[in-house]
């Protein structure tokens, strides 16, 4: 009996050698080959993916007409980043018992005093522009001038009137925004 699975082992091995012209091939040792340099990038794009940048897709129409669903973008997750007026970004907030990820834009920075009057956002005393906006948006409901904090952000979503943002949530704190939009890789398809 051993004889027949070394005779059987003998005659594929023999085969093998045949078919790749006289050559033995040791599979254990390609497949090291290959994962000695397959496992590090795969550990390096897991990191970079972690601490530097992620890809996510926008969900829902709060965004638009900057960002439609189904849009791929690119976050820069970079813990020692702030963000100014303007900075697109993706946050978590901690009321949602979903814990959902969100797109919003920063209206407002930390010291900042911002609030909502008479359908505009009023921030330092200032109607700021906002041209990303569809002409005609008003920001409603009116919300109480409020100074922010040293880690605190005003968000809001670009399509006002159905965006869930801090006008209901609150200032975010630094720690829940995840990252800084910085590209969209996939567009989705654009109403016309």
């Amino acid at each position: 009996m051993a004889t027949q699975s070394i005779h059987r082992h003998t005659v594929s091995h023999v085969e093998l050698e045949s078919e790749l012209g006289g050559r033995l091939v040791d599979t254990g040792s390609a497949i090291f080959e290959v994962a000695k340099y397959v496992v590090p990038i795969a550990i390096l794009l897991t990191l970079a993916h972690s601490l530097l940048a992620t890809i996510t897709f926008v969900d829902g129409p709060s965004m638009q007409p900057t960002y439609y669903t189904e849009d791929m973008i690119l976050v820069d997750r970079r813990d020692w980043l702030t963000f100014a007026r303007g900075d697109v970004v993706v946050l978590r907030y901690p009321g949602d018992p979903e814990h959902r990820v969100y797109i919003k834009r920063v209206v407002a920075e930390p010291g900042d005093t911002v609030a909502v009057v008479g359908g505009q956002v009023v921030v330092n005393g200032s109607i700021p522009s906002e041209p990303y906006l569809n002409p005609g948006t008003l920001t409603q409901p009116d919300v109480a001038q409020k100074t922010l904090a040293d880690d605190e952000y005003y968000t809001l979503g670009d399509n006002r009137p159905v965006s869930n943002d801090s006008r209901f949530f609150g200032p975010v704190e630094r720690r829940f925004i995840v990252g800084r939009v910085i590209a969209t890789l996939l567009p989705s398809d654009r109403p016309s």
